[in-house]
């Protein structure tokens, strides 16, 4: 019995457009009689429609009409899969996946539109190999049979299956009305819908593949950013002699789910040798040591090119290990420090070095460096390097909380080389807090009321890009909302923070006798302090980049702007010669030995308090 649950969530699964059915009968499909009109599609034959219908407190599905493919060799109505031919009933909070001619639409009888459109995967699709049993990748559904072709599959051996979604696969030589062919594919004589009974589809047109699921699961992998259970997870052999990975090339050591485990319960490999590196099922790289003990919240970094990421990200981690002992008497420190080797020689090179031109950090490259080229999918992509910290109470024990950190190129922020992947900076959708490096010298308006008024070598250099920081955040927006499959309108409750940098060259253009607050008081946050510094720094900012100000708050509902100074002291030039066009050029850097960070930590730990009150405890704010 269903009780009083009368209602149906549905949801075009290409377009994401979800309405509420209330009322019965309800008829969709190609016809002008039809409640929801699906109009116009790439079919001409497209006539087909079905209807709920309630026959006391059940609600079944039925069809109305099915016109046939006219040797097209597609299936016009299929459900969970299977042809659909006689009337099914529904399941109460069980989500169904129908093909209606070249269209798909998810359903389920609930009412709480909102939440199960939400949980949706829109337009992404799951391609298998079935004879090798094989995942290829997940794409959208027009880029399926250019997928297939580019990872040198044949067509004739794949199929697919909406992500998320547990239903057999189809074939995708029953879907060219959606899918196509490849080119070079000669199409094959196909069996007429009628000719084929449902009990023939198991061995002839469906497949279950015993797959990984990439969009769900327990646990998330800090490189790839894809999704599985611990049940899934790899263990890296030991031997010698087991060098060698299918996936990751003979280099490395073989990855295995292991079967044997000593008395200990440490897994062993096929040598008997203890194993207990583990990895990640999908992309076959190096769990961190401690992986899946605590939750990992990632902090994304963005910004635009020569913003100041790389400087800013080195001096922060410095800084966090000083501040939050002796504030907070937190511990903060490497989870894993094989990961964190670029981002800790990068950080020692800076503050040990005598001279700026010796501590310089050299600018993010759109590849290598801090980029590692992973396997995602069956796809060769280069992923930021994730920075992993922990952060614990020194008197407390099972408190830790994990950090990752990711500083991608400022370039791969820019519209210019946005992809319909972007793979790069899938991060900022996964983020459990966004910073934004505002740099006021890059606005124009900014430089001319500093030029001539502050002595600083910044101003005159010449090699400052047009400002286009808003363009970057309404595009960072764009790409987190596609990746979520959020409603444009919508908006993150996750902390996001714009920091403007750079605040000892222009904080004089605060009006006068401002003072922002030291909000760090007595091992607490003082949310009033943050608030108060916020709109001061709020109004600096809109008054010069308003639409930077409108950006943010379109993003998220839990924004803060913050002013800081990475360095504390105008940074120094000095002539090097480029290694790439062998000429002397002017460039800057900070004297390491006067670099004295001003509130470059507060917002970190403003988002911690937000995400770790345990950790980092808060005042309640006045208007709370």
């Amino acid at each position: 019995m269903f009780g009083k649950i009368s209602k149906i969530s549905i949801a075009n699964f290409l377009s994401a457009e979800a309405r509420l059915v209330q009322k019965f009968p309800f008829k969709f499909g190609s016809s002008s009689s039809s409640d929801w009109v699906l109009g116009a599609t790439s079919t001409p034959w497209s006539k087909s429609s079905v209807s709920f219908y309630k026959e006391g407190p059940k609600v079944v599905l039925k069809v109305e009409s099915a016109v046939q493919a006219n040797g097209e060799g597609s299936a016009p109505l299929m459900l969970n899969g299977e042809f659909l031919d006689n009337p099914i009933e529904l399941e109460k909070n069980k989500t169904y996946f129908l093909k209606i001619d070249d269209q798909f639409f998810a359903f389920s009888l609930t009412e709480d539109l909102e939440n199960w459109k939400n949980s949706i995967y829109y337009d992404s699709w799951d391609i298998f190999n079935v004879p090798s049993n094989e995942a290829i990748a997940t794409s959208r559904i027009y880029e399926v049979a250019e997928t297939i072709l580019n990872t040198g599959n044949k067509f004739e051996d794949c199929a697919v299956r909406p992500s998320g979604f547990d239903i057999p696969a189809t074939w995708v030589t029953l879907l060219p009305d959606v899918v196509g062919f490849p080119e070079y594919q000669v199409i094959p004589e196909v069996e007429k819908h009628e000719e084929i009974t449902s009990t023939e589809l198991p061995n002839e047109t469906l497949f279950v593949p015993g797959q990984l699921s990439a969009q769900s699961g327990e646990f998330q992998c800090p490189i790839c950013w894809l999704h599985f259970d611990g049940k899934d997870v790899y263990n890296i052999a030991t031997h010698e002699e087991l060098r060698g990975d299918d996936l990751l090339g003979p280099a490395e050591m073989r990855r295995f789910i292991p079967s044997r485990f000593d008395e200990s319960g440490n897994p062993l490999d096929d040598y008997g040798v203890e194993s207990p590196d583990t990895a990640c099922p999908h992309c076959r790289h190096r769990l961190p040591i401690g992986f899946g003990e605590f939750k990992q919240n990632i902090f994304s970094i963005i910004g635009a090119p020569s913003s100041g990421k790389s400087y800013y990200l080195a001096i922060l981690i410095h800084q966090l290990k000083r501040t939050l002992f002796d504030k907070f008497s937190l511990y903060f420190g490497d989870q894993d420090p094989e990961y964190n080797i670029e981002l800790n020689a990068v950080t020692n090179k800076l503050f040990t070095a005598s001279t700026p031109e010796r501590g310089r950090i050299e600018k993010t490259q759109l590849k290598g460096g801090v980029y590692r080229n992973v396997i995602r999918q069956g796809k060769e992509v280069d992923l930021p390097k994730p920075y992993i910290f922990t952060s614990s109470n020194t008197n407390v024990e099972n408190s830790e909380s994990c950090l990752v950190f990711y500083d991608n190129a400022g370039e791969h922020f820019l519209p210019t080389n946005s992809t319909s992947e972007d793979y790069h900076i899938l991060h900022i959708a996964k983020a459990s807090a966004l910073f934004f490096l505002y740099d006021p010298i890059a606005s124009i308006d900014i430089r001319r009321e500093l030029l001539g008024a502050v002595e600083s070598d910044q101003l005159n250099l010449d090699n400052y890009a047009s400002d286009n920081q808003d363009i970057i955040l309404a595009q960072m927006n764009v790409k987190i909302k596609r990746a979520l499959n959020m409603s444009f309108g919508s908006k993150l409750d996750v902390p996001l923070s714009i920091i403007i940098g750079k605040s000892d060259i222009w904080k004089s253009l605060l009006p006068l006798e401002t003072e922002l607050e030291d909000p760090l008081k007595s091992g607490l946050v003082d949310l009033n302090a943050i608030d108060s510094n916020s709109k001061i720094i709020r109004s600096f900012l809109a008054r010069y980049s308003p639409s930077m100000v409108a950006s943010a708050e379109k993003i998220s509902s839990n924004v803060k702007f913050f002013s800081i100074s990475a360095f504390g002291h105008k940074p120094e030039s000095f002539s090097r010669v480029d290694p790439n066009t062998k000429t002397e050029i002017t460039d800057i850097a900070p004297d390491p030995l006067k670099i004295d960070p001003q509130m470059i930590e507060i917002p970190t730990i403003w988002a911690l308090s937000q995400l770790a009150p345990h950790l980092i405890p808060s005042t309640e704010p006045e208007n709370a």
